[in-house]
């Protein structure tokens, strides 16, 4: 093997190892933020939900109409209110993504939600429960994209220094 092959497969090597180790540990951060992030979305959307529907005179109509305002706006896997007196529980829930991140990296890359809860209350008399999960499609397509540029960037890298060692 000629010493410009073995340059350019220790070249190869170094920059398919470094990418590798930046991907893992980019992805891995940006993961568990996102995760905070969407939870922290959550909970602030859940309070004041449940703060509007406290203003209300336990009114299932206008509990309906601010729970489909808060969900309509897209950000959200599911919102749902639960009464405490045995009513009729009221949930929105978006059955399909739309998240352009494949079925593949969604596997790889779990985000892991819980759904923030708060209460609804009349006074001093609970009547219901607020449930709010944001959707994960927004942070899937930011993930992806940072995956796609650090892949960019890392090529770029190895091109370059492929050139200068040539």
């Amino acid at each position: 093997m000629s010493m410009l092959h073995r340059l350019w497969l220790s070249i190869l090597i170094s920059t398919g190892i470094g990418f590798l180790g930046s991907l893992a540990l980019s992805l891995w951060t940006a993961r568990a933020y996102l995760e905070q992030q969407l939870y922290a979305q959550s909970m602030d959307s859940a309070h004041s939900l449940a703060l509007s529907m406290s203003q209300q005179a336990d009114d299932p109509a206008s509990f309906e109409l601010l729970l489909s305002a808060l969900f309509d706006n897209g950000h959200y896997r599911q919102v749902r209110f639960l009464p405490v007196a045995g009513g009729q529980p009221i949930a929105r829930v978006q059955e399909t993504g739309g998240s352009h991140a494949p079925t593949w990296f969604k596997r790889l890359l779990p985000l892991a939600l819980v759904p923030a809860a708060a209460q609804v209350s009349d006074g001093w008399r609970q009547i219901g429960t607020v449930d709010v999960e944001a959707s994960t499609d927004f942070a899937y397509a930011s993930l992806l994209r940072g995956a796609g540029g650090l892949l960019a960037f890392c090529a770029m890298i190895g091109v370059l220094a492929g050139w200068l060692g040539s």
